[in-house]
């Protein structure tokens, strides 16, 4: 696990309780995983999915948490919603030609590009194997439309590289918010289905989820920006177009808003310790971006 992903997880399992959620999403990841023990894939998935934040499935949990009565088994979800990342990292580190993934070999340089590709369909596969046991055309609906929005992202990062005077703020947001805050979106909305919210509170957890994935990617950005590492590719794009000063600038101020956007649209639910762990976890974004 690499410095970044480390100073964003301390103080969160820090928080009351959030270390027992990471530890049961852990044990479900396993027991889906296990299902597939005599596969060819099941090793290279375990590479895959080791050294990953868990964040996304950690949201979709707490927003099942704070609309349902737990009914609902909402960790294989979260183990979907963890595979759907997975299978896009995979894809995008072969798209990007990237050679290392959270400080070790990427997965496409280390089992080559066949072996990655065909490891990122059979995780998709998995991905929908697993959602469509809740039997809800709703949830599966998600899941499609958010790998729709990250292709689509995925496709717009690529044209900016080619042509980087197109790539202004507005294009540069649309990108973060196609390519990695829609399964944010998907997984506080997933999670609130699967909760049994009412209308009103899967749309305000939905859109908490596509703002905090925004700030969140922000936040990235502006931590590779300065500590002067590697950077995504929009935000090299980015740099060809403004100086240092100005997009260090306006990444801290537009994280700081997001964050605090997606903190808003909670205010209306009712008060649980999952909407609690949501807040916090909105604002240690902000306070991180410092």
């Amino acid at each position: 696990m690499g410095k970044l992903e480390m100073a964003f997880l301390e103080p969160l399992i820090k928080l009351d309780g959030v270390k027992s959620y990471l530890s049961r999403i852990e044990e479900a990841l396993e027991k889906e995983l296990a299902r597939y023990k005599n596969s060819f894939f099941y090793e290279p998935l375990l590479y895959a999915v080791k050294g990953g934040k868990r964040i996304r499935p950690l949201i979709l949990v707490l927003s099942a948490e704070c609309v349902g009565d737990g009914k609902k088994n909402p960790y294989p979800a979260a183990v979907a919603i963890e595979l759907s990342h997975t299978e896009s990292l995979i894809h995008d580190d072969i798209v990007d030609k990237e050679t290392f993934r959270r400080g070790k070999l990427a997965f496409h340089a280390k089992y080559g590009q066949p072996a990655a590709i065909l490891s990122a369909d059979f995780t998709l596969a998995m991905v929908l194997d697993i959602l469509i046991r809740y039997r809800k055309p709703s949830i599966l609906k998600e899941i499609v439309l958010s790998v729709l929005k990250m292709c689509e992202g995925e496709i717009l990062d690529v044209k900016a590289q080619y042509n980087p005077q197109s790539l202004n703020w507005n294009t540069y947001i649309n990108i973060v918010e196609k390519k990695t805050a829609s399964l944010f979106y998907a997984a506080a909305k997933i999670g609130a289905i699967i909760g049994g919210g009412k209308k009103w509170e899967i749309n305000s957890l939905s859109n908490y989820g596509l703002l905090f994935g925004v700030s969140y990617q922000i936040r990235d950005d502006l931590s590779d920006l300065k500590k002067e590492g590697e950077t995504s590719d929009a935000l090299k794009t980015l740099l060809q177009n403004f100086e240092v000063d100005e997009v260090t600038e306006h990444l801290t101020k537009m994280v700081k808003e997001y964050s605090m956007k997606a903190i808003g649209y909670l205010e209306p639910l009712k008060n649980t310790k999952a909407k609690e762990y949501l807040c916090e976890l909105a604002k240690l974004i902000a306070e991180q971006s410092l």
